[in-house]
């Protein structure tokens, strides 16, 4: 799918990048926390960073994963509400802030800014049909599958040919709605036989298609 910024005109994207406020972050460093109300419009234009929940019992959920060129929080700026969760940094990161009145007045005043915000949403609204589907299915293989796909559309960078997973398995298992153990038993499986790759306990992805090829058959 083409990036945020590059469905938007010259103008609009140089407007972007002269009226917003470029902050780096460090790995582990919070961007924003959940229930503060959204004062930016974030825009990733290197690095990663997750989206997380704290349960009762402390422990850290992650919901979701962004990249280069991603951006967030389109909801919650329209409507105002609180953030959902809460927000940190993989690893270090730019991310170009755009003041919420900013982004109201690109919405209200450019057209083309305002279809690549619609087009946000309709991913976003598609990730989520994903998500709930393959949460939908009773194969623990096919879910775990579909996590890792999905993660690796978030973090793959096209001039490598190899993309590690940059979250522990206990993360993909959340993600999957499996238990940590069915999570590492999938993992151990699927690379034994040969679809993933794990180093010094770090899961990497080699070969996407070969990935895609054995959830076709399952």
């Amino acid at each position: 799918m083409i990036p945020f910024i590059d469905r938007l005109p010259e103008d609009v994207q140089n407007a972007l990048l002269n009226s917003g406020r470029l902050k780096e972050y460090q790995k582990n460093e919070i961007v924003f926390e959940e229930h503060a109300f959204p004062a930016f419009f974030p825009i990733i234009l290197n690095g990663q960073v997750k989206i997380v929940k704290y349960l009762d019992d402390g422990k850290e959920t992650i919901i979701n994963i962004f990249g280069p060129n991603d951006v967030m929080l389109i909801p919650p700026l329209i409507d105002n509400h609180p953030f959902p969760a809460t927000c940190i940094a993989l690893a270090s990161s730019k991310i170009l802030r755009i003041t919420r009145e900013q982004f109201l007045t690109f919405l209200h005043d450019e057209p083309e800014f305002s279809m690549a915000i619609i087009a946000e949403l309709c991913k976003l609204l598609r990730e989520k049909n994903t998500v709930i589907r393959g949460l939908a299915t009773k194969s623990p293989e096919h879910r775990i599958i579909v996590t890792l796909i999905r993660l690796f559309k978030k973090v793959s960078v096209p001039s490598t040919a190899s993309t590690m997973i940059p979250i522990k398995r206990r993360d993909v298992a959340d993600m999957a709605g499996l238990t940590t153990e069915t999570t590492i038993r999938v993992i151990r499986q699927l690379a034994k036989d040969g679809f993933i790759r794990i180093e010094k306990g770090k899961i990497y992805i080699d070969n996407l298609k070969g990935l895609q090829e054995r959830l076709k058959l399952l």
